[in-house]
Parts: structure tokens; sequence; C-alpha cells
């Protein structure tokens, strides 16, 4: 299907596809009177609590954080080595890098520097907790056997710490979600199928603050969809006072409405919002 180059269409990242796998039985309804009342009246909306944090500065600050943190036992462990920082030679040192890039491999493996992962399964940093072990074990093991310094307090420090830094950083991530601080504002244009997943599945997850549905064909269209409200048409959208709090506007439409697209994506590139298309 073919799609105006100057509409901006951006891909559903991994957390929010996910976002479209479950729908509840919705009552589908509509009426006059409701129209008009939703022509006449300000839609309710519940604003994100504070200024919204942007999931890549937290990602950065994880990675940062461990960067340090790993940075900081490695000059403890060669300190506690009795290896001299400034006459040490690189292959005494060697060991000591080694193992601070293997633990923050063993991270990124586990993919829990990606905040969107951890909205999405907050036991991720569970996933970073068995990474660490997995590497310390077998690392500790290596050093007992060619006879280094101190062996096996390295790796189990890098376990020991890392794990409890990426706990305390789930425990902050859930606290900025439930605050709204993380989820970005969404609009759904179409009270489709695909809008009762995509609102049931992130009604688990609360990784978006979808605040409601919009849709031409409000006679087919029911009151909610799963308690978001359907708000009018997608002329009360363009007209609508909030949408400069807007994020993100998801455009939900099955495979075979390719001229209803087409019409969407043209009303809706005038805006300054990201547009998401998710089809089937």
């Amino acid at each position: 299907m073919a799609v105006t180059p100057s509409v901006r269409i951006h891909s559903l990242s991994a957390s929010e596809q996910q976002l479209a796998q479950y729908a509840p039985t919705v009552s589908r309804a509509g009426s006059s009177a409701r129209q008009a009342h939703l022509k006449t009246s300000s839609p309710k909306v519940e604003p994100r609590k504070g200024v919204r944090i942007p999931l890549e500065i937290v990602n950065a600050a994880m990675r940062g954080i461990d960067a340090f943190l790993v940075s900081l036992i490695c000059i403890v462990a060669v300190d506690a080595s009795e290896i001299s920082l400034f006459t040490a030679t690189i292959g005494s040192l060697v060991p000591f890098m080694v193992a601070g890039t293997a633990a923050l491999a063993a991270i990124s493996v586990s993919g829990a520097w990606h905040t969107e992962n951890r909205m999405a399964h907050p036991w991720v940093c569970m996933r970073a907790v068995l990474s660490l072990a997995l590497f310390a074990a077998p690392w500790a093991w290596y050093e007992y056997l060619v006879g280094l310094p101190s062996a096996g307090v390295l790796p189990v420090a890098l376990w020991v710490i890392l794990s409890l830094a990426h706990i305390v950083y789930g425990a902050v991530i859930q606290r900025l979600m439930a605050a709204g601080r993380l989820s970005e504002n969404i609009i759904i244009v179409g009270a489709t199928e695909n809008a009762r997943k995509m609102i049931a599945r992130n009604g688990k997850s609360n990784a978006l603050n979808i605040v409601g549905v919009f849709d031409d064909r409000l006679s087919r269209a029911p009151n909610n969809i799963d308690g978001i409200p359907v708000l009018g048409s997608l002329e009360d959208l363009m007209n609508w006072e909030h949408l400069p709090e807007m994020d993100r506007i998801v455009v939900t439409v099955t495979t075979d409405a390719k001229d209803r697209v087409r019409n969407l994506l043209d009303r809706l590139r005038v805006l300054p919002q990201r547009v998401v298309l998710l089809l089937d």
C-alpha cells in the first residue's frame, strides 16, 4: 500500500507490539445524542503527572551508573591485590578489565538496560541477576585455577553490587511508571479490534497513557473500549483542546481498509505528533 511520503510513520517498539495480543469482548453501540454531546463538551482526560522522562535518558543513566560501579569495583580490586595503578603493566590489569567488560556484556545480553523491557516485564531485573551469576561463577573458578590474588572476590563483588543496583533500578522505574512519568500520552484513531487488543494489553503493564479513541464512524463505535472513552470523530480530534498534550497518535485499522488508511494519514500528516500505523 502506498503511503504519502510526508507522513511520519514510526515502527512500534518490542513492548508496543506486545500491546496487540489480547482482545476482550466489547459491545458496540452509538447514538446521535452522544455525537451531539461530544461536539458541545470538552472530553475529560487524565493528564500525565509531571514532565515525561524520555526512556532514552533512563537507559543511558542505567548504563552510566553500571559503568561507574564496574570501574570503581575493579579499581578497589586492583588496590586490594597490591598492584599499583601507576606502576602496573597492561598484562597485570588485563584480568580486571576483562572481568569488568564481561560483567557489562552480561547485563547487555539480559536486556536490563532497556526501560521498555522493564515496563512490560518487571521481572527483567532478575534476568540481569541471573546473567551476572552465569558470568561470575565460571570467572571465579578461572581465577582460582590460575591462582590470581583474592581469587573469586572480583566476580562475586561485581555480581552482588550490580544485582542490587538493578533491583533498585526496577523499583525506581516502577514508581516512575505509577506516577506516569515514563508513559507517553497516546490517542488511538479507529475503534477497531486492534484498538481493543492494544488497550487490553496496556491495562496489564500501563506502559502507555491511552487517553481516548477517535473514530469517524461513531454510529458503529462503542461508548468506550475497556474503559477508554470514544471521544469523537477525526474532526473533533483536529479541534481538541488537549491535542497539544498528546505525544503519539496510533492508527488502528484492518488490512483491507486501504482507502480509509490513506484518507486518515492524509488528514493526520499536518499534526506535529508522531503517527504509528498498527496493522493486523
